[in-house]
């Protein structure tokens, strides 16, 4: 199971990469038709959102406390590109925390799976860490990425996919267990 949650983090990796690829670092603020969530402030605040699955899991931070307030729930995103880091920066931010992440998931969702959430605002959907630890890796990235297809539409641009990756392997066949030979003859 921590495998196939991992490959759908991996997924979503790859599809916000591909989102963002083709789009111009001058272009990352703008607000086609009001549409607030730009690719900047999407970016980011899906680097903080791992970096809060991080503390959730007892990894260290690594998000710059200037980008929590500029990227947390609740914050306004603005047109003004100066606002907000490079697309590259971004994207680089983003692979980091995607890759811890995953080490501090394989490490220790499994003890911290089961304690309470102790982010309130959220505790009535997600009671355990494990269920909100999930949603940050899975559910709430896929609802921004949504965000960022939206963005493309509205820009006009041309939709993507992400790049294919190597299958998992193929799990070993099981063999069914040999019936005793009187309960064969019957």
């Amino acid at each position: 199971m921590i495998e196939a949650i991992l490959r759908l983090a991996e997924d979503n990796l790859a599809y916000a990469e591909a989102l963002v690829n083709d789009i111009d670092d001058s272009q990352m603020a703008q607000q086609p038709e009001k549409l607030v969530n730009h690719p900047a402030w999407t970016l980011g605040h899906l680097v903080v959102s791992q970096d809060f699955a991080l503390q959730l899991l007892e990894a260290p931070s690594a998000a710059d406390p200037s980008w929590v307030r500029l990227f947390g729930s609740g914050g306004s995103p603005t047109d003004d590109r100066q606002n907000f880091p490079g697309k590259a920066e971004l994207v680089a931010a983003l692979r980091m925390e995607h890759e811890k992440v995953a080490a501090a998931f394989k490490a220790n969702f499994e003890k911290r799976a089961g304690s309470p959430n102790p982010f309130e605002p959220l505790l009535l959907r997600f009671p355990t860490v494990g269920d909100l630890v999930l949603h940050l890796m899975t559910t709430h990235e896929a609802a921004h990425l949504g965000q960022l297809t939206a963005w493309r539409r509205m820009k006009e641009l041309p939709q993507v996919s992400p790049a294919p990756r190597t299958p998992p392997p193929a799990p070993a066949p099981i063999e069914a267990p040999a019936l005793p030979a009187a309960a064969a003859s019957k």
